[in-house]
């Protein structure tokens, strides 16, 4: 039930037609997927959200989406996705990235 009422809840960002919506939406839809186990449609749309908050100026989020992305991929590559979002995140003063993280996207992540 509340999958369900986050996926409500993406359907009415998207309504609300602002420039960081959509990748806000997405953001919960991924984290929605990755909470659902399926991983290749998690990471197809934290890619997604990833790259609508780098146009839309949104770095917290696109730095968050980016670590989820690199939890997801693993390996040497998603590591070095972590480092740098948690690198980000160190020089904003945010004491715990992976904190930020559960409260931004929610989910299953690895």
């Amino acid at each position: 039930a509340l999958l369900e009422s986050a996926e409500k809840d993406a359907r009415r960002i998207e309504r609300e037609r602002v420039h960081w919506g959509d990748p806000l939406s997405v953001l919960v839809r991924a984290s929605v997927a990755a909470t659902r186990l399926e991983r290749e449609e998690a990471a197809r749309l934290v890619r997604l959200a990833e790259e609508g908050f780098e146009t839309a100026g949104m770095k917290l989020h696109a730095a968050v989406a980016r670590r989820r992305r690199g939890e997801l991929q693993g390996g040497e590559e998603g590591r070095g996705c972590v480092a740098g979002a948690d690198a980000w995140m160190a020089a904003q003063n945010i004491r715990s990235p992976a904190r930020m993280c559960a409260m931004l996207a929610p989910g299953r992540w690895t």
